[in-house]
C-alpha cells in the first residue's frame, strides 16, 4: 500500500516526458511559486490520466491527486527507480508561463531567470500586480522593495498581457513568441485571431498552426485556411528544391497530397489575398518572405550598379570621378610589369579592366582559367587607383575563405562572420565606401545575400567570383547564376592558362563542364600504377579502404561522397576508415549530469577517437575556438572529463591552430575521413577519392560531378558505378531546375 497520498499537490512539468505525455518528470511547487526541495534522491514523476495527455507540456503547472509509489524501468540495460504519483485526477492550473518569464527578464530590472520563473509559477501573480498588493509580492522568495517597484512599474499593459497569455496558452515556442511580441506588440492578438496562419511566417510548424486554427473555429474552406495550406506547400517546396518559385499546378498537386483530399481551386490567389504569398507571372507564386528578399537584393544590386561615379561617399567622389578605361589599362600594365612573369590573355585583361570600372560585376571560370590571377590583378589596380579604399574578402565556407586569404595575401573571412562582426548594436559600422569581393559565389544563397545587402553601404562596390558550373547553394535561391542572366556586367573565362591543362583531372573536368560523357581509364590493382585520374568500378568499401591506406591515409587523401547513406556514403565510409586505422585508440568522453564518464556520440551516431580527422558541421564564433562549418582538423589530444578541465580535447586544424574543444564545440563535430561533395565546396586536396554509389542516382547531376572532380589537385580516383557519370551528364546542371525571380526583378527594375 502506498505510504503517501497526494491531494491538490501543485507540480510543474519538466523537460522529460515519456509515452506521449502519460509520464512526466515534475517538480513540486510551494505557494509562493518556489520549487520545493525534494525529500528523496529519486526523481518524481506523474503518471497523468489518459484524458490529459494532449495538454501535458514542459513548464505547465498542475494540481494532482493520487497515490505515490516507487516504480522502476529499464533504460539502456540499466534498471532505474523513481517516485511515481499515479494521478487519479489532474487539474490544469496554468500554461508554461515561459513567454511571460522571458518578458520579465528582459523588461524588469533586477529580475533574472530564477526569479522570473518563480514569479510566473505563482497563479496569483497577475492579480497581485493589478491590485498593487506589495505585501503578497514581497512574500515571494527573492522579491525586495526594489524589485516589487520595478515589477509594478514595468508590468505589461492589459492588451500586451493578453497577447503574452494567449501565446503561452497555445504553447507557441518561446523564441517565436518573442519575435511575435517584438514585431506586433499589442496588435498581435487581433491579428492572430483574424488569421492564425500568419504564424507560419514566424516559423511555427504548419500542423501546430492548423490545430490552433481549428480550435479557433476555422475550417479547410475558409480563405485563411486555404491560404495557409498554399503558403506551407510553397515553403516546403522551396526548402526541398531551392527554388523560390512554385507553379500553380505543382502548388495544387502538393496541397492535395498534404491534405489527402481535394482542395479549392485558386488557392495560390487566395494566399496572395491573405498577404501570405506573392504572384509572379500568370501561374506562379512565391512565399512572401522569398519575394521580399529577392526584391531587396535586386533593388540594392541595381542601385549599386547605377550609382553615379562619386555618389554616396566623399571617398568615392575622390577617385571614381577620375578613372576611365584608359587609366585602368595603365594601372594593369604597371601591375603586369612588376608582378607577372607572363602575359594575360585578352579575356582575362577584359575581366580585370571591367571589374575595376563596374561598381558590381561577376567573374566566372572553370579550373585553371586564372580567377585567382585576375583577382590579384584587380586588387593591384585598386591599390594604384584608390589606395585608401577599404576592401573585404569573404566566402561562404571557412576553407574557401582560408584559400582566398592564402592566394591574395589579404585577410578573408566567412560571410557569416563578416555579418556577425558588423551587424547589430555596439558593432563597428562599415565605412561608407568599400570594395567587397565574394569568392566561391556559386555557393551564395538568397538569405546570406539578403543579410549582406541589409547593412552594406550605398556606395559599396561588389565583385562576385565563382564557377557557374559548380553545385548550387545549400540554401534556397540563386545569386551568382541570376547575376549572370540579369544584365549585370559578367565576365566568363573559358581559356585555360595553367600548365596542368593536359592532366587527366583537367580533361575530365573540362568534359564534365561541357556535358561530354567521358570515362577515365580503369584503375590498376595498386594506386601507384593508376593514372592521375582513374576509375575503379568496385562497389566494395573495403577495397576503397585499401586504396585509401595505400594513398597515405589521414591527411593525405579526402573521400568525397554525393550522399551520407549507403555502403559508399559518408557515414559508412567514416565507420570503415575509423576501424581501418584502429578502434583501440583512446576515446573522447564527456561527463553526464550524474558526474559519470560517458562516451561522446556525434549527431551521426559516431564516436571520436584519438587521431581521427574531425569535421566541423556548424560555425563556431568562440574567440578561442573560431572555426567554420566545413573546417577539418585532427583530434590530437583527449582530456579526462572527470578532471576540473572544461575542455575535452584538442583539435589541430588545417591552418596549424590548436583548438581546445569545449562542450559547445563538441556538439558541432563529426568524423571527417569522408565528407559530402557539398561540404567539400571551396576546398581542394592533393588526392581525392570520389564515390559513385548507386543510391545517389536520383540526386547526382552534372554540377555535382564537376565540383567533386575539381576538388582534386594531383590525383582523382572515381570509385563505384560508372553509369552515374552518364546519368549526371544527362540530367545537366542543377541550376536549370532551380527557379527564382532575381534576374527578372533586376531586369524589370532597370527598365522602369
Amino acid at each position: 500500500m502506498a505510504r503517501i497520498y497526494h491531494v491538490g499537490t501543485q507540480v510543474q512539468v519538466g523537460k522529460r516526458i515519456r509515452k506521449g505525455g502519460r509520464y512526466a518528470l515534475v517538480s513540486t511547487i510551494n505557494r509562493d511559486g518556489s520549487i520545493r526541495p525534494s525529500p528523496s534522491p529519486l526523481p518524481l514523476v506523474v503518471r497523468f490520466p489518459e484524458s490529459d495527455m494532449g495538454l501535458v507540456a514542459p513548464g505547465t503547472v498542475w494540481l494532482v491527486d493520487g497515490p505515490e509509489v516507487i516504480s522502476s524501468y529499464v533504460h539502456a540495460g540499466d534498471r532505474r527507480y523513481e517516485r511515481t504519483i499515479e494521478a487519479t485526477t489532474a487539474t490544469f492550473v496554468k500554461p508554461t508561463g515561459q513567454t511571460l518569464a522571458r518578458w520579465l527578464q528582459q523588461n524588469v530590472t533586477g529580475i533574472g531567470d530564477v526569479l522570473s520563473n518563480r514569479l510566473v509559477r505563482n497563479k496569483h501573480l497577475a492579480k497581485w500586480v493589478e491590485a498593487e498588493d506589495r505585501e503578497s509580492l514581497l512574500g515571494i522568495q527573492g522579491m525586495s522593495d526594489t524589485t516589487v517597484d520595478a515589477l509594478l512599474q514595468s508590468w505589461p499593459s492589459t492588451e500586451l498581457f493578453k497577447v503574452i497569455t494567449f501565446l503561452d496558452e497555445h504553447s507557441i515556442p518561446l523564441g517565436i513568441a518573442k519575435s511575435i511580441i517584438n514585431a506586433l506588440n499589442e496588435e498581435a492578438l487581433p491579428l492572430l485571431q483574424e488569421n492564425p496562419f500568419m504564424l507560419l511566417g514566424q516559423g511555427v510548424p504548419f500542423k501546430k498552426v492548423a490545430e490552433f486554427a481549428t480550435k479557433m473555429g476555422f475550417n479547410i474552406n475558409d480563405p485563411q485556411y486555404v491560404g495557409g495550406i498554399a503558403a506551407h506547400v510553397a515553403f516546403v517546396h522551396s526548402e526541398e528544391t531551392g527554388s523560390t518559385v512554385i507553379d500553380s499546378a505543382t502548388l495544387h498537386r502538393n496541397a492535395e497530397l498534404l491534405m489527402q483530399r481535394s482542395v479549392p481551386d485558386g488557392l495560390g490567389d487566395t494566399a496572395v489575398n491573405q498577404g501570405l504569398m506573392v504572384k509572379c507571372g500568370e501561374a506562379a507564386y512565391q512565399v512572401y518572405g522569398c519575394a521580399l528578399m529577392e526584391h531587396e537584393v535586386a533593388d540594392f544590386m541595381l542601385k549599386a550598379l547605377l550609382r553615379a561615379p562619386g555618389e554616396g561617399a566623399a571617398q568615392a567622389a575622390w577617385w571614381e570621378t577620375q578613372i576611365d578605361r584608359r587609366s585602368v589599362e595603365r594601372a594593369l600594365q604597371r601591375y603586369e610589369a612588376h608582378f607577372l612573369n607572363f602575359q594575360l590573355l585578352p579575356e582575362q585583361r577584359e575581366a580585370v579592366i571591367g571589374s575595376v570600372l563596374a561598381p558590381v560585376c561577376g567573374i566566372s571560370g572553370g579550373a585553371g582559367t586564372g580567377k585567382t590571377t585576375i583577382l590579384r590583378a584587380v586588387l593591384g589596380c585598386y591599390q594604384q587607383l584608390a589606395s585608401e579604399l577599404p576592401s573585404y574578402q569573404v566566402a561562404v565556407a571557412g576553407r574557401a575563405a582560408q584559400r582566398m586569404a592564402e592566394s591574395t595575401g589579404k585577410p578573408a573571412q566567412t560571410i557569416a562572420k563578416f555579418i556577425a562582426e558588423h551587424m547589430g548594436d555596439g558593432k563597428p559600422e562599415l565605412p561608407d565606401h568599400l570594395l567587397l569581393i565574394i569568392d566561391e559565389a556559386s555557393m551564395l544563397d538568397l538569405l546570406s545575400m539578403y543579410r549582406l545587402v541589409r547593412f552594406l553601404p550605398h556606395a559599396a562596390r561588389i565583385i562576385f567570383v565563382g564557377d557557374s558550373m559548380q553545385i548550387l547553394p545549400v540554401g534556397k535561391g540563386l545569386i551568382f547564376h541570376a547575376i549572370q542572366d540579369s544584365g549585370v556586367p559578367f565576365f566568363e573565362l573559358k581559356q585555360v592558362m595553367r600548365q596542368d591543362e593536359q592532366s587527366g583531372i583537367h580533361r575530365l573536368a573540362t568534359d564534365l563542364r561541357n556535358g561530354i560523357v567521358t570515362l577515365p581509364p580503369a584503375a590498376a590493382t595498386r594506386l601507384l600504377d593508376c593514372a592521375d585520374c582513374s576509375l575503379d568500378e568496385s562497389t566494395d568499401p573495403n577495397r576503397l579502404a585499401e586504396l585509401w591506406r595505400e594513398a597515405g591515409g589521414i591527411g593525405a587523401v579526402m573521400i568525397l561522397c554525393p550522399v551520407k547513406s549507403g555502403p559508399l556514403g559518408v557515414d559508412n565510409i567514416n565507420v570503415i576508415l575509423q576501424r581501418t586505422v584502429g578502434l583501440e585508440r583512446p576515446q573522447l568522453y564527456y561527463q553526464d549530469s550524474e558526474r559519470r564518464r560517458q562516451p561522446w556520440v556525434t549527431n551521426d551516431g559516431l564516436r571520436l577517437l584519438l587521431g581521427d580527422p574531425v569535421l566541423v558541421t556548424q560555425n563556431n564564433y568562440d574567440v578561442d575556438a573560431d572555426v567554420r562549418n566545413g573546417d577539418l582538423g585532427i583530434l590530437e589530444n583527449i582530456t579526462d572529463p572527470l578532471t576540473d578541465s572544461e575542455f575535452f580535447g584538442v583539435l589541430r586544424m588545417g591552418d596549424g591552430r590548436a583548438i581546445e574543444v569545449n562542450l559547445d564545440l563538441l556538439g558541432k563535430l563529426s568524423l571527417g575521413y569522408a565528407v559530402t561533395v557539398h561540404k567539400s565546396q571551396g576546398s581542394q586536396w592533393p588526392t581525392c577519392f570520389i564515390t559513385l554509389p548507386r543510391n545517389a542516382s536520383r540526386m547526382i547531376d552534372q554540377s555535382l560531378l564537376y565540383t567533386a572532380v575539381t576538388r582534386a589537385q594531383k590525383r582523382a580516383l572515381l570509385f563505384g558505378d560508372p553509369r552515374l557519370i552518364e546519368i549526371g551528364i544527362a540530367r545537366g546542371p542543377a541550376s536549370l531546375e532551380r527557379l527564382t525571380t532575381l534576374a527578372k526583378r533586376i531586369q524589370y527594375m532597370a527598365s522602369l
